[in-house]
């Protein structure tokens, strides 16, 4: 074979080597690009999807948030799976300008073609009446500038000519939708001195219970702060969470009612702290007992005591009732009945007696001990029931706390892929 044909038939061999090679290359260039194109669609897709997802959720309660620093949407799960495919076939359809006509106006124009071929919500463990969502919500408010302001607005409240004296709750299907109605309404915690919070308790603002009980101390109203607030119902909204009634004077009384056992309990301890009182009431006893026949001492000295207490406690509510502060745990200063002698001659106390150490806590104090004894479910359900009791009133009528929600889960299907996500506030 000579030179010239060799050489011709190696390139011909080179030639079919690099058109093989070449198509090779056009085939993995193909399966590549349209690799990136699955992996750029679905990216986008994905993109998609969640900008949906959080659209829902920019739809939540402008009011709700506005008084009461709660972010919960409207809806349900029909609905969150309508808004998702439109919002996502906006973005995703080819058809972008059929959509613009129908962005504002509410309705839910498709595409024949969409991507989007299915869409499944669920707001299962989202509702704005579970406990710990509704917790976790007022943390974050209390803990916020929002609360900040909304106590301002407190302070600021105008009160309102010829208010009502005595505001009742009577409508019974608003009663029997309160967020509470499932709940015990004669509930009463037990008043025992190991279950009283010591200051530091009530003062850790750390603790969620602490900002719970600001932040209800802050949004609420409550008797002695000589303000109405008109956008609330009741003017005791404090001690309708503490008592659950339905008027505030009941509140009130049920409130008053907890708080003489409370001082009750706290009294009794101090004066069995206090030698000088003890023994004065072991003289007294020791004189009854002789005057009466002898044997009785100790029951004679305990019947002393506890009457001593009971006359103090009657002046502690004198001294609630006038805005003063007392002393939880009292020292002989802090003590303000001392002539128990004239007690036991039948001199009633009328007037009300002030301690010669006026320091201590006033009402507001008392209120958050009472907050802080009362349980917390129970608190919280009872703080629902004020918040739709208010916007029923002042802006929505349909308003109910359980069609509000915090979050939820979507499941969706785009050009054959599955998505899933959680969103929440």
């Amino acid at each position: 074979m000579g030179v010239g044909k060799l050489l011709i038939k190696k390139r011909g061999g080179a030639a079919v080597f690099l058109t093989i090679a070449f198509s090779c290359m056009i085939g993995l260039s193909s399966v590549l690009f349209a690799a990136s194109r699955s992996a750029a669609l679905r990216s986008y897709s994905d993109a998609t999807l969640q900008t949906a997802g959080r659209a829902v959720l920019s739809e939540y309660d402008r009011r709700l948030m506005a008084d009461y620093g709660i972010m919960a949407f409207y809806g349900d799960e029909k609905r969150i799976e309508g808004d998702i495919a439109f919002y996502a076939d906006a973005s995703l359809s080819g058809n972008k300008a059929l959509y613009y006509p129908f962005v504002s106006s509410g309705k839910k124009l498709r595409p024949f073609d969409s991507p989007v071929k299915m869409v499944n919500a669920s707001l299962k463990g989202f509702s704005l009446m579970d406990a710990d969502r509704f917790e976790a919500q007022v943390e974050a408010a209390a803990m916020s500038e929002w609360v900040q302001n909304a106590t301002g607005r407190a302070s600021q409240a105008q009160s309102v000519e010829n208010p009502d004296e005595n505001p009742t709750l009577r409508n019974q299907s608003i009663l029997k939708s309160l967020p509470s109605a499932g709940l015990d309404p004669w509930y009463v915690p037990d008043i025992r001195l190991e279950d009283i919070p010591s200051l530091s308790e009530i003062k850790d603002h750390a603790s969620t219970k602490v900002k719970v009980n600001e932040y209800i101390m802050s949004v609420f109203g409550r008797a002695n702060d000589n303000k109405r607030d008109s956008s609330h119902f009741f003017d005791y909204e404090v001690e309708y969470i503490i008592a659950g009634k339905t008027s505030d004077r009941a509140n009130y009384s049920s409130v008053k009612f907890r708080l003489y056992f409370l001082r009750l309990v706290l009294n009794n301890a101090a004066i069995l702290l206090d030698q000088e009182k003890v023994a004065t009431a072991a003289m007294l006893a020791a004189a009854i007992s002789a005057a009466t026949g002898g044997g009785k001492d100790d029951a004679i000295k305990a019947s002393i005591l506890e009457l001593w207490v009971l006359a103090e406690t009657d002046n502690d509510m004198k001294l609630i009732d006038a805005g003063e502060n007392i002393a939880i745990l009292k020292n002989p200063q802090t003590w303000a009945i001392d002539d128990i002698e004239a007690i036991l001659d039948g001199v009633v106390v009328q007037e009300m007696v002030k301690p010669a150490d006026p320091s201590g806590m006033g009402y507001e104090d008392y209120l958050r001990i009472l907050l802080f004894m009362t349980d917390r479910d129970t608190r919280l359900f009872r703080m629902m029931d004020l918040i739709q009791i208010n916007l029923k009133g002042t802006y929505n009528a349909d308003f109910q706390m359980r069609q509000h929600y915090v979050g939820y889960r979507f499941e969706a299907e785009v050009n054959g892929d599955i998505f899933s996500y959680t969103q929440r506030y």
